[in-house]
């Protein structure tokens, strides 16, 4: 019976306290640590095994304060346009973090309305109504999707569709106009692209078409994209293999849906991340973003003296002008 005296006040204690700092230390704690609640339990015990009006009295306000805490998150669990640039703004690993504790906060609040509605409906948590065994099969199942929610295997991830992946697609003609742009590095990484590369099988060397991710910006060896000279490569990712390619083979055409299935089967072949709807609709915003920069004075002077100087450099290796 201590044992889910001690799950019923992990639940209800998570409520009251209103931290999700609490929420962490009670999951992390050993067993004996949250035995340490014992003395509390015969109040708690009280009041659990009286009548639903009782429980009433305890969880309607603390009820009000968890909707609050996450209704301002969306279905995707982002909030106003603010929190969004923010969180675009952050490191995969931090966001996708942020993004799970969140989940886990609206996962405990759903679990405690279902956990009230029980109790209301005439559950009670007292060894006078039910023997122990019987209180310990009504709350397991909480208790299991609990846990089951810390582990990351329990995560599941919507993959990209074809026309979800062409409306982050960089062509080459934009990749051309924004190639000296103060955002440019910013702009691709993330994106995809749909590159041509020489393949080698049984009938010997012919181009192919792959959808590759944007990971990167390096420097190199200046080349032309279309009347365009540039020193930026392109570091691609296919599957788990990474590496810079330049831009004029880089497609203006969209993605097609047997190149985005290689893409998928190289990633789970590699064991490599694919890209999901999440990372979709985040680049797609953060592109959108990008449209709409204004250049300044200063930005722009510098864009023309740095063309200047590749085209120094270049002409001296025997590139060519523009």
């Amino acid at each position: 019976m201590d044992n889910l005296e001690n799950d019923i006040l992990e639940l209800f204690d998570d409520e009251a306290g209103g931290n999700e700092q609490a929420r962490t230390t009670s999951s992390e704690q050993p067993r004996q640590t949250r035995h340490r609640r014992a003395p509390r339990a015969s109040t708690r015990r009280s009041e659990y095994s009286g009548t639903s009006s009782d429980v009433d009295m305890d969880t309607d306000a603390s009820e009000a304060s968890d909707a609050s805490a996450a209704d301002e998150w969306g279905p995707d669990l982002m909030g106003d346009q603010r929190d969004r640039r923010h969180l675009a703004s952050l490191p995969e690993i931090e966001r996708e973090r942020i993004l799970a504790e969140r989940q886990e906060i609206r996962d405990v609040q759903n679990e405690q309305r279902e956990l009230r509605n029980k109790l209301r409906a005439g559950v009670r948590v007292s060894e006078r109504r039910a023997p122990a065994s019987d209180d310990s099969q009504t709350f397991s199942g909480l208790k299991r999707a609990r846990m089951a929610r810390r582990s990351p295997s329990a995560h599941v991830v919507e993959p990209a569709t074809l026309a979800m992946a062409n409306t982050i697609c960089l062509a080459r003609n934009q990749l051309e106009q924004w190639v000296f742009r103060p955002f440019f590095a910013r702009a691709v990484r993330g994106a995809l692209v749909r590159i041509v590369t020489r393949t080698r099988d049984s009938s010997g060397e012919h181009n192919q078409y792959r959808m590759m991710l944007v990971v990167g910006v390096s420097k190199g060896q200046p080349y032309h994209i279309n009347k365009t000279l540039t020193d930026s490569h392109l570091v691609l990712r296919f599957g788990a293999n990474e590496r810079p390619y330049s831009m004029e083979t880089i497609s203006n055409s969209p993605l097609r849906a047997d190149e985005l299935a290689a893409w998928e089967a190289a990633c789970e072949a590699d064991g490599a991340r694919g890209v999901s709807a999440d990372d979709v609709r985040r680049k797609a915003e953060d592109l959108e973003q990008v449209r709409e920069y204004k250049l300044t004075e200063k930005e722009i002077t510098e864009m023309v003296a740095e063309r200047q100087k590749l085209r120094q450099v270049a002409s001296g290796s025997r590139v060519g002008d523009v």
